[in-house]
């Protein structure tokens, strides 16, 4: 075998040798990062503590959009509400009278217990 053959070979092997430690090293990087990163995500805060944040899933009262006062531009910014279901609780405003519980929404065709439940958390009186 030629000299410079086997210098080949030698490199090919030890660059086999260095593929195969990095990809198992990053494999085992990559499984404790899937195994620890929800275990962190999922440490709960003390209840004693108040929390200072404002909810993200919740908006503040101050960003609830009122059913009975509410312009076509405003009910469309309600989740699940687009320009038809907005027309609709403006005409039933109009000819039934002010909504009198979030429920009574129900009654605007086109709007049943599931859109209301999504819709409640962005609606009020």
């Amino acid at each position: 075998m030629s000299g410079r053959h086997c210098f080949f070979k030698t490199q090919h092997h030890r660059f086999a040798q260095f593929t195969k430690t990095l990809l198992t090293s990053v494999s085992t990087a990559l499984v404790l990062f899937i195994l620890i990163a929800p275990a962190q995500a999922a440490e709960v805060a003390d209840p004693s503590t108040p929390v200072t944040q404002p909810s993200l899933t919740q908006p503040s009262t101050e960003a609830l959009i009122s059913l009975n006062q509410a312009t076509l531009e405003q009910l469309q910014q309600i989740k699940g509400i687009g320009p038809a279901k907005a027309e609709a609780i403006v005409r039933y405003r109009e000819g039934q009278g002010a909504f009198t519980s979030l429920e009574t929404l129900q009654q605007v065709p086109g709007i049943g217990p599931a859109l209301l439940e999504r819709m409640r958390p962005y609606i009020t009186l």
